[in-house]
């Protein structure tokens, strides 16, 4: 059969977005996309923006040689039914900004899947932002207009897994455990930017007839990381419960983006809401001679069970493998001690001033008592005492997506907390970064 189109998803709003990576002025994606269509993996190519994309970027891509539709819809659903509609498209390729490191292989089988009517939709499971494609029927995709806030083609499966049972969808397998749990330390999360320097490393290494067979890419991953047990790495990476799975890579990434302003060693650091494995304290270990790890809610406590005992040996013995995937590698290491506890900060009593580095992740936006909690930080952070936290700003209630959400900013900061709709796990203080500005500068 022949390829089917693709439709490459687009908001760029600066030349940071990742579909705007460049090399003096060449740009990246348009030069991937054409050998993607040229080994014809893909038929015709039609780039879809929405109407806010700045009018100079939108000359730059207008400049690539494809054609570009500007919709007046927002919302990526709405600009993928209005684009199938008007082609007259029965399925189609749906590929985004990050769609860099695409497998051809697995390009061409879920387009026969979709193409041929054996599924409404097919996509690689648990795959990167880098490798992400969604072959979609016109069922599935006017499915997903039946969403009222945006739906990004990367949650579209998803979304359809959970809300349309009567569309058939097909999840291809991971290529490899291992290698994907390593392509994740590197690119974690859906909005995670590619590497720059990786990227442009891999398209002008290798021959372009090599591009989409997978296998160039994985070596590409060997040689940033080191030789490694890829039998192993498949065996323990599948036996690791997922959230856990995900928890490790996301602590990888993050520690790598904030190394920098992590102090070069110190007494205690001391870390807020952990989740299900404390895996970045367990990297600062090698920063400091004692690292505590707070998670009074998703921790049951007990570091004797098999799954966290059997996860804890696994992350260590993962960096004795390879070495150069500690994101603190090559830095002078302490081995520290780790303390982990299901409490809040306020039930440890630590001394005062005993804190030499504070952080959290996603954390603070779920406190509710942000002053009290801000007070007993500063008792114990220690005179030049680093704190570093990530907050999550949006409306938690539809998830982060790639396309944040904040409807309940209709409501004041009085009126949120005791909203039925914020009660629960999820609950979100509404905060904004002024606040937070005014608590800490006080």
């Amino acid at each position: 059969m022949l390829p089917l189109p693709a439709v490459v998803t687009l908001r760029p709003m600066s030349l940071g977005d990742p579909s705007m990576l460049s090399a003096g002025e060449r740009f990246l994606l348009p030069t991937v996309l054409t050998e993607l269509q040229h080994q014809e993996f893909v038929g015709a190519i039609i780039i879809s923006l929405p109407p806010e994309v700045p009018v100079p970027l939108r000359k730059v891509i207008e400049a690539w040689p494809f054609e570009v539709i500007v919709s007046q819809h927002g919302q990526p659903q709405h600009r993928l039914s209005e684009l199938f509609a008007r082609k007259g498209y029965h399925a189609a390729l749906v590929l985004h900004a990050y769609s860099y490191l695409l497998d051809g292989g697995l390009l061409r089988r879920a387009s026969e899947v979709v193409g041929q009517g054996e599924a409404d939709y097919c996509f690689e499971k648990d795959a990167i932002a880098a490798q992400f494609f969604l072959a979609a029927s016109t069922a599935a995709i006017e499915a997903m207009t039946a969403r009222s806030e945006p739906l990004p083609p990367v949650r579209a499966a998803d979304y359809l897994g959970s809300n349309h049972g009567e569309l058939r969808g097909l999840a291809i397998p991971a290529r490899s455990a291992g290698a994907q749990f390593l392509w994740d330390t590197f690119y974690a999360g859906t909005r995670a930017l590619p590497p720059r320097e990786f990227l442009f490393e891999f398209f002008e290494e290798v021959e372009p007839s090599r591009w989409f067979d997978g296998e160039s890419s994985n070596r590409l991953l060997a040689s940033a990381v080191g030789p490694y047990d890829s039998a192993w790495l498949d065996r323990e990476v599948v036996r690791l419960p997922r959230n856990c799975r995900h928890g490790m890579t996301s602590a990888i990434h993050w520690v790598r983006r904030i190394a920098e302003h992590i102090p070069p060693t110190g007494e205690r650091t001391l870390e807020l809401g952990f989740g299900e494995f404390p895996a970045v304290s367990m990297l600062l270990q090698r920063r400091f001679r004692h690292a505590l790890a707070l998670e009074p809610f998703t921790f049951s406590g007990d570091t004797e069970e098999a799954g966290y005992i059997a996860a804890c040996r696994f992350f260590s013995a993962l960096f004795e493998m390879l070495p150069n995937l500690h994101p603190l590698a090559g830095l002078p290491s302490v081995s520290g001690e780790l303390e982990v506890f299901d409490s809040f900060l306020q039930e440890i009593e630590l001394p005062d001033a005993s804190v030499d580095f504070c952080h959290s992740k996603t954390v603070f936006e779920h406190v509710s008592d942000v002053e009290d909690l801000s007070a007993e930080l500063w008792r114990v952070l220690a005179p030049g005492g680093v704190m570093l936290h990530s907050i999550g700003f949006n409306d938690h209630r539809i998830g982060s997506g790639l396309i944040p959400y904040f409807a309940f900013l209709q409501f004041s900061k009085a009126e949120w907390p005791t909203h039925p709709e914020n009660q629960g796990g999820g609950f979100t203080n509404l905060w904004r970064i002024s606040d937070f500005v005014e608590c800490w500068s006080e």
